[in-house]
């Protein structure tokens, strides 16, 4: 059923569009490409693709052909090949990311963990786990994504290239699961969604934005086995998270 407020503010910016003079209506335009342009900076777009199989997917776009919808399973596909950074180079083995596609909650940490077949593990896992069990949800119905497809060697900057060519999988990855919240866990995730380099513990206790999904910045579970005394600052952000989604 369709949304009305919606429907009225579309409606509303339709007519205020077409309200403008010639050249006002230009600057209206340029000005929704201009934004569109640097969503996709951010997502680490550096150009178009021309290729004739692109350009055969939008000759049939609107003509009744087929038209491949993105799904997780070829985002992984996608992700095993890739060699758009040089961190492909030292990992031979992709991560695991796993979860129901219509995860409700997201939680997105910076890289994974040393054994790569796993999107969580060791001590931090198990934290992770008694997490998730305090907010009385199962384990399989949340997702957990990595900002870095491959473990870096050593620090990396989260504005960095390499990041961004990651940050291009994840996008794809949150449009397909269209979660209602988004847990960034640690500063490099919380940095790299929300493209700042405030302290993370400036961020977190208030709901961000990344592309209309709320985010809520919180602690790494590693920074909590270091400094147990934050898990009570976990805690209060995980009860916000679980109002938000209805808990």
């Amino acid at each position: 059923m369709p949304d009305p407020e919606k429907a009225a503010d579309q409606t509303m910016d339709k007519n205020f569009f077409y309200s403008l003079t010639g050249e006002d209506r230009l600057i209206s335009v340029l000005d929704e490409i201009k934004t569109s342009l640097a969503c996709l900076a951010e997502l680490g777009v550096k150009g178009v693709d021309c290729s004739r199989e692109s350009l055969d997917r939008l000759e049939k776009w609107g003509k009744g052909g087929s038209i491949q919808i993105d799904s997780l399973e070829s985002i992984s596909d996608d992700i095993r090949v890739c060699n758009k950074c040089s961190l492909h180079r030292k990992q031979s083995k992709k991560p695991l990311e796993k979860g129901p596609e219509n995860a409700a909650l997201v939680f997105v940490v910076h890289w994974p963990d040393t054994e790569p077949a796993l999107p969580f593990s060791g001590p931090s896992g198990e934290l992770l786990l008694k997490i998730i069990q305090a907010m009385h949800i199962q384990a399989d119905d949340i997702y957990i994504l990595n900002i870095l497809k491959c473990r870096p060697d050593g620090d990396i900057s989260p504005f960095s290239d390499d990041t961004k060519a990651c940050m291009a999988f994840l996008m794809r990855q949150l449009v397909v699961i269209k979660p209602k919240v988004i847990c960034a866990m640690g500063p490099f995730a919380a940095h790299a969604l929300l493209n700042t380099d405030r302290p993370l513990d400036s961020l977190r206790g208030r709901f961000h934005e990344y592309h209309g999904i709320s985010v809520m910045p919180t602690h790494h579970p590693d920074m909590l086995m270091v400094n147990p005394e934050k898990k009570r600052d976990v805690w209060d952000d995980v009860k916000k998270i679980m109002e938000r989604i209805g808990l």
